[in-house]
């Protein structure tokens, strides 16, 4: 883009965020008067800022990114009652009210009374003080064909293709775009979706949708086995060794062993104050790292073994995720994140 068709975009955005952060204030507080957000909630009063139509994009994205929000800090609300020494009475009242999302709704709820209703709200406001809510003043655009089209060059010299921004009341700009070599072989089917998206620096750029469903499709159904079987165990000296003598993960003790150090002091700190580690947020974060470690290198190492010996069928051994020299608190958080990643689907 020039720089004309640059700042035109980035106007536009700020004003969608503008709008957004609006609606956001409206979700929240319907939340907690009603005890749920509302796709359809008016926004109408809004439209003079971008218009009817972002308006209502902007409704449903930002609708949606609470519910998501909400959504996890409910799946926290079933481990804090499981992990609970309540009676079975309470905790089954809790569950209740929980998996009907009305910790904060006034409607009564058959079989629970109002001091679990209580409780409930309490344990919700804990597990929603624990995190952010959702930055809405820095939410991307996604743009339909309300808004935004897009078209395919007659000739290749300017542009892979060319994204068509019609703003009502603002006009019409064309965005030139061009691919890169993982969107052009991953070969899928152009979705008719914009996002616009901005760096630090404010800096514009554009994501496109693919939608991979039939490539997935063609690669599974051409997938050729080179052997039957292939035996994997786990280690975290060596995170995956197969049957063919191939290794995987080398290196990764070490990583853990770095930041076990790190959660064993915060875990003796938090006790000597009569806390629970779990209330630190360094805690977290660095618990949120290793699940995030694991993760990726579990899978990176499958892929890698599919792509090395494509088996037909894996045969893992009875994994023994524990490890001597790593703590009890950060074994037993490699053993439930490393279990939830091999469980098959």
């Amino acid at each position: 883009m020039n720089a004309a068709k640059e700042s035109f975009v980035l106007d536009f955005i700020r004003a969608y965020r503008d709008v957004a952060v609006q609606i956001g204030r409206a979700q929240w507080r319907l939340l907690f008067e009603t005890g749920s957000t509302d796709k359809q909630a008016s926004a109408k009063h809004l439209n003079d800022i971008c218009a009817a139509a972002p308006v209502q994009m902007a409704s449903y994205q930002v609708q949606e990114q609470i519910d998501g929000w909400v959504s996890n800090r409910a799946d926290e609300f079933g481990g804090c009652v499981r992990g609970s020494k309540l009676p079975d009475a309470t905790n089954k009242q809790l569950c209740t009210t929980n998996r009907r999302r009305m910790w904060f709704s006034r409607d009564a709820i058959a079989g629970v009374d109002a001091g679990a209703r209580t409780l409930a709200r309490s344990i919700m406001r804990h597990c929603m003080g624990q995190h952010r809510h959702p930055d809405h003043s820095r939410i991307s655009p996604r743009l339909d064909v309300r808004v935004a089209t897009i078209e395919k060059p007659e000739t290749a010299d300017i542009a892979d293709l060319w994204a068509m921004l019609r703003l009502p009341n603002r006009g019409t700009v064309a965005i030139p775009l061009h691919g890169n070599r993982q969107f052009d072989r991953r070969g899928g089917e152009l979705c008719p979706v914009v996002q616009l998206c901005t760096d630090e620096t404010d800096r514009v750029s554009i994501r496109l949708v693919q939608d991979m469903a039939k490539p997935f499709a063609q690669r599974r159904a051409a997938y050729q086995p080179k052997i039957d079987n292939l035996g994997i165990d786990f280690g975290l000296a060596t995170l995956i060794a197969t049957s063919e003598g191939t290794m995987f993960g080398v290196g990764l003790i070490a990583d853990l062993r770095r930041i076990d150090m790190q959660i064993v002091g915060i875990a003796r700190h938090r006790a000597r104050s009569g806390g629970n580690a779990r209330d630190s947020q360094r805690y977290r974060k660095l618990a949120t790292r290793v699940r995030g470690m694991l993760k990726t290198r579990i899978n990176t190492a499958l892929n890698r073994i599919v792509q090395l010996h494509a088996p037909g069928a894996l045969e893992v051994e009875r994994l023994d995720f524990h490890l001597p020299g790593l703590s009890r608190r950060m074994n037993r958080l490699v053993t439930n994140c490393s279990r939830a990643v091999f469980a098959p689907s």
